[in-house]
C-alpha cells in the first residue's frame, strides 16, 4: 500500500504511532492493508482466531464482549467506543490468542490492518520500528488497564457501602 502525507501527518497523532518518524511510518504503512467497512459490520468477532491490528482511520467501532445473558443482563457488554487515530486487536498481534471482543462498525470505517506475518517481516527487517510499534502497544494496553483499575476501585467502593 502506498502511504500518503495525510496519513503520515494524522498518524502523528494516534497513541500507537506518535513516536514513529515519517520514514518509519512509511514502512510501516507498506506493511499495512486497508479495509473499508459500512455501518453495522462486524469487523473483528469475540472468540474467533486473532492474528492482526487494526489501526481505525475514519469511522468509529463499539467494542463490546458477549457475556452469558442472566436475569439483569442484555447478553452484551459494551467496553469502548473508539475512533480515529486509535487501535483494536494489539493483543491479538502479539499473543496469537482467539479475540477477547467484538468490534462493530458504528459509523463506515477505514482502517489499517497489520497482521502478525506482517509484523514478523517488520521485526526481522525493521527491529528498530518494531520496538517502538510495541512500546505504543505497550502504552496504549497500560492505558486501558489503568482505566479498569479505577473502575474497579469504584465497584469495590459501592460494594463495600
Amino acid at each position: 500500500m502506498g502511504v500518503d502525507l495525510e496519513f503520515i501527518s494524522q498518524a502523528k497523532d494516534s497513541p500507537l504511532l506518535s513516536e514513529l518518524t515519517d520514514e518509519e511510518l512509511i514502512v510501516l504503512g507498506s506493511l499495512m492493508e486497508p479495509s473499508i467497512y459500512n455501518r453495522g459490520d462486524i469487523i473483528l468477532e469475540q472468540d474467533t482466531p486473532g492474528d492482526s491490528l487494526l489501526l481505525i482511520v475514519d469511522g468509529r467501532v463499539e467494542v463490546f464482549r458477549k457475556t452469558t445473558p442472566g436475569k439483569d443482563s442484555v447478553g452484551e457488554r459494551l467496553l469502548a467506543v473508539i475512533g480515529k487515530g486509535e487501535s483494536v486487536g494489539e493483543m491479538a498481534l502479539l499473543d496469537g490468542v482467539p479475540r477477547s471482543a467484538t468490534v462493530l462498525a458504528i459509523d463506515a470505517v477505514s482502517v489499517l490492518t497489520l497482521t502478525s506475518d506482517s509484523y514478523e517481516v517488520m521485526r526481522d527487517k525493521h527491529p528498530q520500528l518494531a520496538i517502538k510499534l510495541t512500546l505504543g502497544i505497550f502504552r496504549i494496553l497500560s492505558r486501558r488497564l489503568r482505566a479498569v483499575n479505577k473502575s474497579l476501585e469504584f465497584v469495590r467502593y459501592w460494594l463495600q457501602e
